[in-house]
């Protein structure tokens, strides 16, 4: 009978070492045996990966971290698991990291405060274009090597006040579920601006209206884009503001992708040309 105590303490203490040991430069501890549905991160380099079917991350100091949560792990946590949802992670006793200040979040996936050096670029359009620009303050975290959003890289869209403005960024961070990503870059999106519905920046050619939605105080609208309809691909929110047609589209056509669309408008600050009246929300 002792024998059997013994070897039943013993392989208990193995499994709260297999937790709580570091293992850096090693293969990460196997998760619990009571966590099925989960799957053993990997390191590649000096980081710490998950398979794509299993994109959420658990580490020792009790926290998941879904792909593109801008927090960290503590230093001395390390990598345990890693399951298909933050439900999932949760139900196995790992809750979703908390959010650094300043950070929002819409259907999973993280918006963060773009850079200075992105609100100049929107100051500069407006000034060129004498028209308010939409800047967003926040914009969907990066996915590792993707490239920074531009402003009216593009000449056709940036030649004259008509044309209008476009900022585009590919290769945000979406989480599982999210059909419609564009396989090589991730999921794309634009935020342009014109004065008329027309132009080139805020048009979508055989675009199929969906809904009426309410955005920013004033009633918008929701279309779907076919596939290369000048910038805009997939879910397209377009409303008057100011005198100004604004535009935000997002890849794909699921529901997710509407309530990002939302959710990015949502954020948006009008920049007006020096001199110019504007709107801050």
């Amino acid at each position: 009978m002792l024998g059997v105590v013994a070897a039943v303490v013993l392989v208990a203490a193995l499994v709260v070492v297999g937790r709580s040991v570091s293992g850096r430069g090693t293969r990460p501890s196997a998760p619990p045996a009571s966590t099925g549905a989960a799957a053993a991160p990997y390191r590649i380099g000096g980081r710490v990966v998950c398979p794509l079917a299993r994109p959420v991350l658990a580490t020792t100091d009790g926290r998941s971290y879904p792909p593109g949560h801008p927090a960290r792990p503590p230093r001395d946590a390390d990598p345990v698991a890693c399951y298909d949802t933050v439900a999932e992670a949760a139900a196995a006793g790992y809750a979703r990291a908390a959010l650094p200040a300043g950070v929002s979040e819409v259907g999973g996936v993280y918006l963060l405060p773009i850079s200075g050096r992105l609100r100049g670029r929107c100051r500069q359009a407006a000034e060129r274009l004498g028209l308010a620009v939409p800047c967003p303050t926040l914009l969907p975290a990066r996915s590792p090597g993707a490239p920074p959003p531009t402003v009216c890289e593009r000449r056709r869209p940036c030649d004259g006040p008509e044309s209008g403005f476009l900022l585009e960024a590919t290769g945000f961070t979406v989480p599982s579920g999210y059909v419609g990503a564009y396989p090589e870059t991730g999921a794309r999106l634009a935020i342009a601006a014109a004065r008329r519905p027309t132009a080139f920046a805020v048009a979508c050619a055989g675009e199929r209206p969906l809904a009426h939605a309410r955005v920013r105080g004033t009633r918008g609208r929701l279309f779907e884009c076919p596939p290369g309809a000048g910038p805009h691909g997939g879910v397209l929110l377009r409303w008057r503001e100011r005198g100004t047609i604004v535009a935000v589209s997002v890849s794909g056509h699921t529901d997710p992708y509407r309530r990002l669309a939302l959710g990015l408008a949502a954020h948006l600050e009008l920049v007006p040309p020096a001199g110019g009246a504007g709107v801050r929300r």
